[in-house]
């Protein structure tokens, strides 16, 4: 089953979403999917790498992920 939806017009409205909502990425991509009703493991190919590599900054800087080593201190 298609979804109608684009790798570019997703990363679109995720970016939307992050900026006028103020949601991390992963919120972002979670309340498409909810608003939506897409189950999240069926979006994984619309992800585009960059997107893929804000979600990761956002969980280093929450502790969620290992990240390089740093001389920052948390929060």
């Amino acid at each position: 089953m298609k979804l109608g939806i684009t790798t570019k017009g997703f990363t679109a409205t995720i970016e939307e979403l992050v900026r006028t909502h103020h949601l991390s990425y992963m919120e972002a991509i979670l309340f498409f999917c909810q608003e939506r009703d897409i189950e999240p493991e069926r979006i994984v190919r619309y992800i585009d790498p960059s997107v893929k590599e804000k979600i990761q900054l956002d969980a280093e800087s929450l502790n969620c992920l290992k990240g390089p080593k740093t001389t920052k201190l948390p929060l």
